[in-house]
Formats: structure tokens, sequence, C-alpha cells
């Protein structure tokens, strides 16, 4: 099946755990939840003022987070409504991921650190520099939760 109607390139796709929907980031500064079944657009994530470079969903399918240049969003799934944006970076988020039962979020920028932040209040728990001379592409929690690796 093609799922077509971002105005730009699409930079990442994830299913929801459920597999009834996904979600794609775009360069046309929106990300979109789609209907697997249908290939339909379901809504679009619309508060980006630069292109969507990374999507996901939470665990339980009900938050969708995205980065962009500017910062990281999350949105309620079912509504798109725009709930919290994780500011702090200082360029561009080219990767934003939650951690095992949503308990964390860890976002990757090209200043070349990851942060982690916290479900409650959403303040950055942690801030992991990177000695490479290079940014950080995309950063993972490991299985337990507690590790987080990075790609350069």
């Amino acid at each position: 099946r093609t799922f077509s109607g971002h105005r730009g390139a699409v930079h990442s796709v994830a299913f929801c755990p459920q597999g009834r929907s996904l979600v794609t980031a775009s360069a046309d500064s929106t990300a979109r939840l789609w209907d697997v079944g249908s290939g339909l657009p379901v809504r679009d994530f619309t508060d980006h003022q630069h292109a969507v470079l990374s999507a996901s969903f939470s665990t339980d399918g009900c938050m969708v987070l995205t980065s962009s240049a500017c910062d990281a969003r999350l949105f309620w799934s079912d509504s798109g409504e725009c709930v919290q944006v994780l500011e702090g970076h200082r360029c561009r988020v080219n990767w934003a991921g939650f951690g095992l039962h949503n308990r964390a979020v860890v976002t990757a920028s090209s200043d070349r650190s990851a942060r982690v932040w916290s479900p409650l209040g959403w303040e950055c728990v942690q801030a992991i520099e990177v000695s490479a001379s290079c940014a950080v592409r995309s950063a993972a929690f490991g299985p337990d939760g507690r590790n987080i690796i990075t790609a350069c």
C-alpha cells in the first residue's frame, strides 16, 4: 500500500503498537496519522514551524512524539492536540523517542547532545554531551530503560 499526501520528503515512519495506524514525519512541516487498513490520512499534527524529522508513538499509542529543527513536541494521537513542547537543545532535534513504559523521552540533537525528559512536568532531567565532534542522529533507551545509546 502507498500512503500519499505529504508535500515534502518523508523523514520517518512508525507503526502504532496496536498496528492499526502509523505516523509519518515530513519536510512539509507536518506529521500525519494514517489508517493502515484504508491508507487514508486520519489527522495532521501541524504545530511545527520547520520540517518534522522524526515521529513515534508512546507504547500505549495514546501519544505521538515528534522532533524538528527547533524542539520536540508531544501530541494526543486521538485529537492531534499539542500538549507539550520540549525545548532546550541549541539546534535541530534529529530524533525523539519514548522510553520503557513511557517513563521518559530521549531526544538527540545536532548540538552534540542527547537529553532525557521526565513526564513529571516534562523537565530535562539529564543532558548527555557526546565527546565526538558530530551531531547526535538518534538515541534509544536500552531494554531495562536505564541505559541510553546514541548514534553520531
